[in-house]
Protein backbone atom coordinates (compact mmCIF):
# COMPACT_ATOMS: atom_id res chain seq x y z
CA UNK A 1 0.00 0.00 0.00
CA UNK A 2 2.78 2.12 0.74
CA UNK A 3 4.61 1.93 -2.53
CA UNK A 4 1.44 2.37 -4.32
CA UNK A 5 0.65 5.34 -2.45
CA UNK A 6 4.08 7.06 -3.38
CA UNK A 7 4.03 5.94 -7.48
CA UNK A 8 0.70 7.38 -7.23
CA UNK A 9 1.76 10.74 -5.57
CA UNK A 10 4.95 10.63 -7.66
CA UNK A 11 2.69 10.49 -11.32
CA UNK A 12 0.11 13.36 -9.71
CA UNK A 13 3.33 15.61 -9.30
CA UNK A 14 4.72 14.91 -12.15
CA UNK A 15 1.97 15.91 -14.08
CA UNK A 16 1.40 18.98 -12.35
CA UNK A 17 4.87 20.12 -12.76
CA UNK A 18 4.43 19.24 -16.79
CA UNK A 19 0.99 21.06 -16.71
CA UNK A 20 2.58 24.08 -15.01
CA UNK A 21 5.75 23.88 -17.23
CA UNK A 22 4.37 23.93 -20.19
CA UNK A 23 1.95 26.80 -19.65
CA UNK A 24 4.75 28.91 -18.86
CA UNK A 25 6.63 28.11 -22.44
CA UNK A 26 3.15 27.42 -24.73
CA UNK A 27 -0.26 28.62 -23.87
CA UNK A 28 -2.42 27.37 -26.88
CA UNK A 29 -5.55 28.43 -27.60
CA UNK A 30 -8.81 26.44 -28.08
CA UNK A 31 -8.49 27.83 -32.24
CA UNK A 32 -5.09 26.70 -32.61
CA UNK A 33 -5.88 22.72 -31.74
CA UNK A 34 -8.91 23.37 -34.09
CA UNK A 35 -5.99 23.83 -36.81
CA UNK A 36 -1.93 23.16 -36.55
CA UNK A 37 -0.64 24.12 -33.19
CA UNK A 38 2.59 24.62 -34.10
CA UNK A 39 3.98 27.39 -32.47
CA UNK A 40 7.49 28.23 -31.97
CA UNK A 41 9.07 30.12 -28.88
CA UNK A 42 9.83 33.72 -29.32
CA UNK A 43 13.16 32.68 -27.75
CA UNK A 44 13.72 30.32 -30.15
CA UNK A 45 13.16 32.10 -33.00
CA UNK A 46 15.72 34.78 -31.70
CA UNK A 47 18.33 32.23 -30.60
CA UNK A 48 18.58 31.09 -34.14
CA UNK A 49 18.60 34.39 -35.62
CA UNK A 50 21.32 35.62 -33.35
CA UNK A 51 18.52 38.30 -31.78
CA UNK A 52 17.35 39.05 -35.40
CA UNK A 53 20.84 40.00 -36.47
CA UNK A 54 20.93 42.57 -39.41
CA UNK A 55 23.51 40.52 -40.77
CA UNK A 56 21.06 38.03 -40.70
CA UNK A 57 18.72 39.66 -43.21
CA UNK A 58 18.58 37.89 -46.46
CA UNK A 59 15.32 40.07 -47.77
CA UNK A 60 13.08 43.16 -47.31
CA UNK A 61 9.57 42.99 -48.18
CA UNK A 62 6.55 45.18 -47.82
CA UNK A 63 5.60 43.47 -44.60
CA UNK A 64 8.91 43.63 -42.85
CA UNK A 65 12.53 41.66 -42.93
CA UNK A 66 13.44 38.47 -43.60
CA UNK A 67 16.15 36.31 -41.20
CA UNK A 68 18.14 33.44 -42.13
CA UNK A 69 18.44 30.98 -39.17
CA UNK A 70 19.44 28.08 -37.48
CA UNK A 71 16.55 26.30 -35.83
CA UNK A 72 17.59 22.59 -33.97
CA UNK A 73 20.66 22.61 -36.62
CA UNK A 74 18.30 23.47 -39.72
CA UNK A 75 18.12 26.26 -41.72
CA UNK A 76 15.58 28.63 -41.59
CA UNK A 77 14.03 31.44 -43.56
CA UNK A 78 12.07 33.64 -40.29
CA UNK A 79 9.17 36.55 -41.86
CA UNK A 80 8.27 39.06 -39.46
CA UNK A 81 4.63 40.25 -40.76
CA UNK A 82 2.49 43.24 -38.82
CA UNK A 83 -1.31 42.10 -38.58
CA UNK A 84 -3.92 45.31 -37.21
CA UNK A 85 -6.50 43.65 -35.69
CA UNK A 86 -6.90 40.83 -32.88
CA UNK A 87 -9.51 39.02 -34.60
CA UNK A 88 -7.55 39.48 -38.13
CA UNK A 89 -4.45 38.12 -36.63
CA UNK A 90 -6.93 35.14 -35.02
CA UNK A 91 -7.92 34.82 -38.79
CA UNK A 92 -5.33 34.71 -40.39
CA UNK A 93 -3.16 32.60 -38.27
CA UNK A 94 -6.05 29.60 -38.16
CA UNK A 95 -5.50 29.89 -42.06
CA UNK A 96 -1.41 29.93 -42.36
CA UNK A 97 -1.52 26.95 -39.86
CA UNK A 98 -3.94 24.95 -42.28
CA UNK A 99 -1.54 26.29 -45.12
CA UNK A 100 1.08 24.78 -43.20
CA UNK A 101 -0.59 21.37 -43.27
CA UNK A 102 -0.21 21.30 -47.25
CA UNK A 103 3.08 19.25 -48.40
CA UNK A 104 3.92 19.40 -51.53
CA UNK A 105 7.50 19.57 -53.74
CA UNK A 106 6.77 22.47 -55.13
CA UNK A 107 5.60 24.85 -52.39
CA UNK A 108 7.88 25.96 -49.90
CA UNK A 109 7.40 24.12 -46.52
CA UNK A 110 6.13 25.96 -43.56
CA UNK A 111 7.42 24.95 -40.11
CA UNK A 112 5.45 27.17 -37.76
CA UNK A 113 4.84 30.76 -36.51
CA UNK A 114 5.36 32.92 -33.30
CA UNK A 115 3.23 35.96 -32.14
CA UNK A 116 4.64 38.72 -30.42
CA UNK A 117 2.84 41.57 -28.46
CA UNK A 118 1.77 44.56 -30.87
CA UNK A 119 0.27 42.26 -33.30
CA UNK A 120 3.43 41.21 -34.84
CA UNK A 121 3.75 37.68 -36.16
CA UNK A 122 7.12 35.38 -37.33
CA UNK A 123 6.74 32.68 -39.91
CA UNK A 124 9.37 30.28 -40.34
CA UNK A 125 9.85 28.74 -43.75
CA UNK A 126 12.51 26.23 -44.75
CA UNK A 127 15.10 28.00 -46.44
CA UNK A 128 15.89 28.17 -49.95
CA UNK A 129 19.92 28.20 -50.62
CA UNK A 130 19.43 29.75 -54.05
CA UNK A 131 17.58 31.96 -53.22
CA UNK A 132 14.53 33.56 -55.39
CA UNK A 133 14.14 33.70 -59.06
CA UNK A 134 14.39 37.44 -59.99
CA UNK A 135 17.77 37.16 -58.33
CA UNK A 136 18.67 34.01 -61.07
CA UNK A 137 16.84 36.60 -64.13
CA UNK A 138 17.60 40.41 -63.09
CA UNK A 139 20.44 40.45 -59.65
CA UNK A 140 23.38 37.63 -61.14
CA UNK A 141 26.95 37.55 -63.33
CA UNK A 142 26.42 36.52 -66.12
CA UNK A 143 27.58 32.71 -64.65
CA UNK A 144 24.86 32.68 -62.65
CA UNK A 145 22.32 33.36 -65.24
CA UNK A 146 19.60 30.65 -65.44
CA UNK A 147 19.62 29.05 -69.05
CA UNK A 148 16.45 28.57 -71.33
CA UNK A 149 16.10 24.87 -70.58
CA UNK A 150 16.42 25.83 -66.51
CA UNK A 151 13.74 28.40 -66.87
CA UNK A 152 11.02 26.34 -68.59
CA UNK A 153 11.92 23.19 -66.01
CA UNK A 154 11.44 26.44 -63.19
CA UNK A 155 7.95 27.51 -64.99
CA UNK A 156 6.92 23.81 -64.60
CA UNK A 157 7.69 23.55 -61.15
CA UNK A 158 5.57 26.63 -60.27
CA UNK A 159 2.40 25.52 -62.18
CA UNK A 160 2.46 22.30 -60.55
CA UNK A 161 2.62 24.18 -57.38
CA UNK A 162 -0.28 26.49 -58.38
CA UNK A 163 -1.97 23.44 -59.65
CA UNK A 164 -1.99 21.92 -56.36
CA UNK A 165 -3.42 24.93 -54.43
CA UNK A 166 -5.97 25.14 -56.66
CA UNK A 167 -7.05 21.42 -57.00
CA UNK A 168 -4.78 19.40 -55.22
CA UNK A 169 -6.02 20.07 -51.77
CA UNK A 170 -9.04 19.73 -49.12
CA UNK A 171 -10.05 23.12 -50.11
CA UNK A 172 -9.24 25.93 -52.90
CA UNK A 173 -6.05 27.85 -51.99
CA UNK A 174 -5.60 30.85 -53.75
CA UNK A 175 -2.21 32.72 -53.95
CA UNK A 176 -3.01 35.98 -54.52
CA UNK A 177 0.91 36.90 -55.19
CA UNK A 178 2.49 35.21 -57.46
CA UNK A 179 5.40 36.36 -58.41
CA UNK A 180 9.30 35.92 -59.59
CA UNK A 181 10.43 37.00 -55.99
CA UNK A 182 7.92 34.49 -54.37
CA UNK A 183 9.33 31.74 -56.34
CA UNK A 184 12.52 30.10 -54.31
CA UNK A 185 15.26 27.33 -55.57
CA UNK A 186 16.41 24.88 -53.66
CA UNK A 187 19.39 23.47 -53.58
CA UNK A 188 18.63 21.16 -56.97
CA UNK A 189 17.46 24.17 -58.40
CA UNK A 190 13.55 23.30 -58.35
CA UNK A 191 10.93 25.72 -57.85
CA UNK A 192 9.00 25.98 -55.25
CA UNK A 193 6.15 28.60 -54.32
CA UNK A 194 6.68 30.61 -51.77
CA UNK A 195 5.07 33.33 -49.60
CA UNK A 196 1.80 32.91 -48.34
CA UNK A 197 0.94 35.57 -46.22
CA UNK A 198 -1.68 36.56 -48.89
CA UNK A 199 -3.33 33.21 -49.57
CA UNK A 200 -6.59 32.34 -48.43
CA UNK A 201 -8.62 28.97 -48.11
CA UNK A 202 -11.68 29.30 -50.62
CA UNK A 203 -14.41 26.50 -49.49
CA UNK A 204 -17.15 26.86 -52.72
CA UNK A 205 -20.10 27.82 -50.29
CA UNK A 206 -18.09 30.66 -48.87
CA UNK A 207 -18.19 34.35 -49.99
CA UNK A 208 -15.00 35.61 -52.01
CA UNK A 209 -13.25 38.48 -50.58
CA UNK A 210 -13.43 41.44 -51.95
CA UNK A 211 -9.88 43.39 -51.22
CA UNK A 212 -7.97 44.07 -54.06
CA UNK A 213 -4.68 42.03 -52.75
CA UNK A 214 -1.63 41.58 -55.08
CA UNK A 215 1.13 43.28 -56.90
CA UNK A 216 0.52 45.67 -60.04
CA UNK A 217 1.37 44.39 -62.76
CA UNK A 218 0.85 40.72 -62.28
CA UNK A 219 -2.93 41.31 -61.22
CA UNK A 220 -5.87 40.08 -63.68
CA UNK A 221 -7.90 43.34 -65.03
CA UNK A 222 -10.97 42.06 -63.43
CA UNK A 223 -9.99 41.93 -60.10
CA UNK A 224 -8.75 45.61 -60.26
CA UNK A 225 -12.26 46.44 -61.51
CA UNK A 226 -14.61 43.67 -59.04
CA UNK A 227 -12.02 43.11 -56.68
CA UNK A 228 -12.91 39.17 -56.27
CA UNK A 229 -9.95 37.31 -56.56
CA UNK A 230 -10.60 34.07 -58.23
CA UNK A 231 -7.76 30.31 -59.38
CA UNK A 232 -8.41 32.44 -63.35
CA UNK A 233 -6.52 35.91 -61.12
CA UNK A 234 -3.74 33.29 -60.18
CA UNK A 235 -3.38 31.75 -63.39
CA UNK A 236 -3.08 35.24 -65.10
CA UNK A 237 -0.49 36.25 -62.88
CA UNK A 238 1.61 32.87 -63.83
CA UNK A 239 1.02 33.80 -67.29
CA UNK A 240 2.81 37.19 -66.73
CA UNK A 241 5.34 35.35 -64.33
CA UNK A 242 6.27 33.23 -68.16
CA UNK A 243 6.83 36.49 -69.94
CA UNK A 244 8.89 37.72 -66.89
CA UNK A 245 10.76 34.73 -67.06
CA UNK A 246 11.22 34.44 -71.24
CA UNK A 247 11.80 38.27 -71.52
CA UNK A 248 14.09 38.95 -68.98
CA UNK A 249 11.96 42.09 -68.15
CA UNK A 250 9.79 43.10 -65.31
CA UNK A 251 6.49 43.75 -65.62
CA UNK A 252 6.69 47.16 -64.65
CA UNK A 253 9.50 49.84 -65.51
CA UNK A 254 9.53 53.38 -64.95
CA UNK A 255 9.16 55.44 -68.01
CA UNK A 256 8.73 52.27 -70.11
CA UNK A 257 5.62 50.57 -71.19
CA UNK A 258 4.29 47.63 -68.97
CA UNK A 259 5.87 44.73 -70.36
CA UNK A 260 2.30 43.12 -71.71
CA UNK A 261 1.66 46.53 -73.66
CA UNK A 262 5.74 46.27 -74.59
CA UNK A 263 5.16 42.26 -76.00
CA UNK A 264 1.91 43.25 -78.18
CA UNK A 265 3.76 46.19 -80.05
CA UNK A 266 6.64 43.11 -80.83
CA UNK A 267 3.92 40.83 -81.88
CA UNK A 268 1.67 43.73 -84.05
CA UNK A 269 5.10 44.10 -85.62
CA UNK A 270 6.01 40.12 -86.34
CA UNK A 271 8.81 40.67 -84.53
CA UNK A 272 8.33 38.36 -81.51
CA UNK A 273 11.38 36.86 -80.98
CA UNK A 274 12.76 40.27 -80.47
CA UNK A 275 11.08 40.06 -76.81
CA UNK A 276 13.37 37.00 -75.82
CA UNK A 277 15.90 38.04 -72.81
CA UNK A 278 18.75 39.18 -75.06
CA UNK A 279 20.99 37.18 -73.06
CA UNK A 280 19.52 34.16 -73.30
CA UNK A 281 20.93 34.31 -77.15
CA UNK A 282 24.08 34.32 -76.22
CA UNK A 283 24.23 31.27 -74.74
CA UNK A 284 25.05 28.13 -76.61
CA UNK A 285 22.05 25.72 -78.14
CA UNK A 286 19.70 29.04 -78.08
CA UNK A 287 17.05 28.17 -80.69
CA UNK A 288 14.90 31.01 -82.03
CA UNK A 289 11.89 29.14 -82.75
Amino acid sequence: VFFVGGFCALVVFFILFRNRRGEKQENFEDWELEYWPHRISYREICDATSGFSEEKVIGIGTSGKVYKGLLKGVEVAVKSINHETRHGMREFLAEISSLGRMKHRNLVGFRGWSKRKGGKLILVYDYMVNESLDKRIFECEETMLLSWEERIRVLQNVADGILYLHEGWDVEVLHRDIKACNVLLDKDMNARLGDFGLARLHHQENVADTRVIGTLGYMAPELVRIGRPSTACDVYSFGVLVLEVVCGRRPIIADQPPLIDWLFSHMENGELSCAIDERLKGQSGYNAE
